[in-house]
């Protein structure tokens, strides 16, 4: 990984923490027709949703479970 993407990561894990990190990393790589498997362009998309909701990966995770 790169320095920017390490430091933009560390900020998210503090803000948010790492599990919340963690899953939000992994629920957009789906996103990879977009970022072309750019890490921190993923990253970004995650702080997105982490920002309007700090939960948002723990909801997902909840409705998705549901669903099946």
């Amino acid at each position: 990984m790169t320095p920017k993407f390490d430091k933009f990561v560390n900020n998210l894990v503090l803000k948010y923490g790492k599990k919340e990190v963690g899953m939000g990393m992994d629920v957009e790589k789906e996103h990879e027709d977009v970022t072309h498997g750019d890490k921190l362009k993923t990253a970004k998309i995650a702080a997105a949703h982490l920002k309007e909701r700090p939960d948002y990966y723990k909801r997902l995770k909840k409705y998705v479970e549901v669903e099946e």
